[in-house]
């Protein structure tokens, strides 16, 4: 029976394992960040991913993938963005250095938000 149950767990590992190397998380709306650097894109008007958990130290950079304009602004005083139509965007690191949530969003289209934890 433990031979059996063994089996079972690796083989939840190795499916596991199999979508993390395609990309898929388990939850579609969270990324948990491997790298040193994670991407944001901003696309139909939402974030992806909209939620991410990342290290601190982790290196962000929001990157545009369509012509329509957007900016990122960070609550509480955090950083912002240019307003943008096409490019690239890192936020200051210091800004995302210690644990906590970061919320952001873009004032040009209500409800394109998103989040960033810092763990």
């Amino acid at each position: 029976m433990a031979t059996r149950s063994i089996t079972k767990t690796l083989t939840a590992l190795a499916f596991t394992g199999a979508l993390a190397a395609c990309g898929v998380a388990a939850n579609p709306e969270v990324a948990q960040a491997q790298g040193s650097t994670q991407k944001i894109g901003l696309k139909s008007l939402k974030f992806t991913p909209k939620k991410i958990a990342i290290k601190p130290g982790t290196k962000i950079i929001f990157v545009w993938n369509e012509t329509v304009a957007h900016n990122i602004v960070f609550a509480n005083k955090g950083p912002k963005s240019p307003t943008l139509n096409k490019g690239l965007w890192t936020p200051d690191a210091k800004a995302l250095a210690k644990p906590g949530t970061y919320k952001y969003k873009c004032t040009l289209h209500p409800g394109m938000d998103g989040e960033i934890t810092v763990r």
